[in-house]
């Protein structure tokens, strides 16, 4: 085999595994961008005081920094300019003791006043925020 032949090859086989490495980072973005709107979200009301809402936090998030639908749900509160706490489980795991005495073991949980979420939706995360008065959206 010649070397330019060897080149080539050596060539194709690099394109391949680009080719490769870009298709699999497109699946994973669209599966993370599909995942965290479509995460389960499940909407409580009650008292939750024992979760840390107070007058002065009002909106708590409980998440994790290695937690995509997490990141995603920050982002949209600082889009909105919304002030809120923000509680890791991994440098402040004490704070999730309330969460898994009452079985709750999915983040990202917003807790907005009365309403506690429970995952992930943008547009659910949106309209809650509207109902409490936290932002404003449309005419």
């Amino acid at each position: 085999m010649t070397m330019k032949s060897k080149k080539y090859i050596s060539e194709v086989i690099l394109y391949g595994v680009i080719a490769a490495i870009a298709i699999a980072i497109a699946i994973a973005t669209a599966w993370f961008t599909h995942r965290n709107e479509d995460v389960s979200t499940i909407v409580q009301r009650g008292n939750f005081e024992k979760y840390g809402v107070t007058d002065e936090h009002k909106v708590i998030l409980y998440g994790a920094d290695y937690c995509p639908a997490c990141q995603e749900l920050k982002s949209v509160l600082q889009k909105y300019g919304v002030k809120y706490k923000y509680l890791e489980l991994k440098t402040q795991p004490r704070s999730f003791e309330a969460l898994r005495e009452d079985n709750i073991n999915q983040i990202p949980v917003l807790i907005i006043e009365n309403m506690m979420i429970v995952g992930f939706s943008a547009s659910l995360t949106q309209e809650a925020l509207h109902e409490k008065n936290l932002i404003f959206t449309g005419g």
